[in-house]
């Protein structure tokens, strides 16, 4: 399957600044899932989401997302895994983004968050462009939860220089979730240039770096919302810092 540019979304910066309405989903204003109390939150990424490195994961960003929302998380995030990466051992296998949906049961989800792509480093460098795969990914995840609202948030690095390749992992994200009609976080790097955001290991963000992460992505979501009440559809976004 060719590319298609997800570009014909609304963009929505952190300040709320609206461009043109793209295409419409499924879901309208009038039944916003991401507004209903105690709304389910089903999250699928990689050990920044599932906050296995942290004291308490219950600080990680999406956790505290979904406090500030007043969603009921439902973390099935995977350390060392992507949109085409798999990792772990026989004793704990850890399957790629695909795997971990084509494995869940059938609970309710009307809010769903995707991240990561930071693993996905090596398949890219290793075999190119995988944007066919993470496009697969997300037509399943959207026929699986036609009428949640999916937010997919914009890989980012650590405290470091990024690698080459996660630009193009990053465009690949952009366009297929643009395709699905979610709505797509730009976070920018967010961590980059702060290692004081980052554990001892150099890699994983700690409770202040969750936190910053956490406002950030409260701060898109609410744009977000406010760009479906003024169009009065849920539409195709990429919300950006």
């Amino acid at each position: 399957m060719g590319r298609s540019d997800a570009s014909n979304g609304t963009t929505v910066s952190s300040s709320g600044t609206q461009a043109a309405p793209g295409q419409i989903s499924a879901v309208g204003d009038h039944d916003d899932p991401t507004q209903r109390a105690g709304a389910d939150m089903l999250v699928i990424g990689d050990s920044y989401t599932s906050g296995e490195m942290l004291d308490d994961p219950t600080e990680r960003f999406t956790s505290l997302v979904a406090e500030h929302m007043g969603w009921t998380e439902n973390n099935v995030a995977l350390g060392g895994t992507g949109y085409v990466t798999a990792w772990g051992t026989p004793d704990d296998p850890r399957p790629d983004y695909q795997d971990v949906l084509d494995s869940l049961p059938d609970p309710a989800a009307d809010v769903v968050m995707v991240t990561g792509g930071g693993n996905d480093i090596g398949a890219w460098d290793d075999f190119g462009d995988q944007y066919d795969a993470v496009l697969s990914f997300f037509t399943d995840l959207r026929d699986r939860y036609p009428q949640a609202t999916i937010y997919v948030v914009s890989p980012f690095w650590n405290a470091a220089d990024e690698p080459d390749s996660l630009p193009q992992i990053r465009d690949d994200v952009r366009r297929a979730s643009g395709e699905i009609h979610a709505t797509y976080l730009d976070v920018g790097q967010i961590m980059q240039g702060h290692p004081e955001w980052i554990l001892a290991d150099g890699d994983h963000p700690n409770e202040i770096g969750n936190e910053v992460i956490a406002d950030r992505l409260i701060e898109l979501i609410d744009s977000a919302r406010v760009g479906r009440h003024d169009t009065g559809d849920s539409t195709s976004q990429a919300l950006r810092d």
